[in-house]
C-alpha cells in the first residue's frame, strides 16, 4: 500500500536549489518510502496568469523608418486598451521625430490609426522587412526582435504619410493564448510544438487577469525523483 496517494505543491515553499516559480525543486516535511515500480503524473495544476499586453523583452520594440532614418522606439510594459496603446506610440514617436504625428484610435474597427501632419514618409518594419535588412547588414539589432508587430497585426509593408494614414490590423491585446506544463521527468517525449518540446504534458487556455490566480499543482503519488515542471507560453 501507498503511504500518500496526492501531494499538494506550492512554489511559494520552493526551496533555494530552485530556479524560479516554473523551475523549481520541492522539500517534503518527511521522507516516503514506495514500492518498486511506482509512478506519478500531475492530475491537476493552477498557473499564475499575469503578463502584460506589452512586455520587455518580448513585444516591446517598434522599428519605425523615417524618411530613410530607422529607428527603434521602445514602448513601457504595461497593459494596454486600443486608446493608450495608439497615445503610447504616438508619443514615443513625438518624442523622437517632433510633434507630428497625431492618434486617432478606432474602436468599432478595433485598429488604431496614426495620422501624419508633415510631408515625412514613415514606416513600421514587419519582422520579415528587419530579417531581410539584418541579412544585408543595414541593420545590426540581433533576433529575435522584440518587435511589437504581432499586437498590432503589422505584417505587410506599407509608406505613410499626410493624407495617407497609418491603419493598424485588428490590435490583439491578448498575447499570450494557451500554456504548455512541460516536464523532462513527466513527459513521455511523444509530443512536439513549433519551437521543438517534446516533453508537453498538458495545454491550458490562457486567461487574461490581472492579478494571479494561484500556483498550486497536485499530483497522484510521489517519485524519489526531483520535479521540474515548466509552464511554456507561446
Amino acid at each position: 500500500m501507498l503511504p500518500i496517494k496526492k501531494i499538494y505543491v506550492d512554489t511559494r515553499f520552493m526551496n533555494l536549489n530552485s530556479e524560479s516559480s516554473s523551475d523549481f525543486t520541492i522539500d517534503l516535511p518527511q521522507s516516503y518510502t514506495f514500492p518498486d515500480n511506482t509512478v506519478a503524473y500531475i492530475d491537476d495544476v493552477c498557473i499564475p496568469v499575469s503578463w502584460y499586453t506589452i512586455q520587455e523583452g518580448r513585444n516591446n520594440n517598434l522599428y519605425v523608418r523615417v524618411d530613410g532614418v530607422i529607428r527603434v522606439l521602445s514602448l513601457s510594459e504595461g497593459f494596454y486598451n486600443i486608446e493608450s496603446l495608439n497615445d503610447a506610440i504616438v508619443d514615443e514617436l513625438n518624442m523622437t521625430f517632433g510633434s507630428f504625428f497625431k492618434a486617432d484610435p478606432d474602436y468599432k474597427t478595433n485598429k488604431i490609426k496614426i495620422i501624419g501632419t508633415s510631408t515625412l514618409v514613415y514606416e513600421f518594419l514587419t519582422d520579415a522587412q528587419l530579417s531581410t535588412l539584418k541579412a544585408m547588414n543595414i541593420i545590426k539589432t540581433s533576433e529575435p526582435f522584440n518587435s511589437v508587430n504581432n499586437v498590432l497585426r503589422n505584417f505587410t509593408p506599407k509608406a505613410n504619410f499626410k493624407d495617407h494614414d497609418y491603419i493598424s490590423g485588428f490590435i490583439d491585446l491578448n498575447p499570450v493564448r494557451n500554456l504548455y506544463l512541460s516536464s523532462s521527468n513527466f513527459g513521455n517525449f511523444n509530443t512536439t510544438s513549433i519551437t521543438g518540446d517534446s516533453t508537453i504534458i498538458k495545454k491550458y487556455q490562457s486567461m487574461r487577469v490581472t492579478t494571479s490566480l494561484c500556483s498550486i499543482m497536485s499530483f497522484s503519488v510521489l517519485t524519489t525523483s526531483t520535479v521540474h515542471d515548466k509552464p511554456l507560453d507561446n
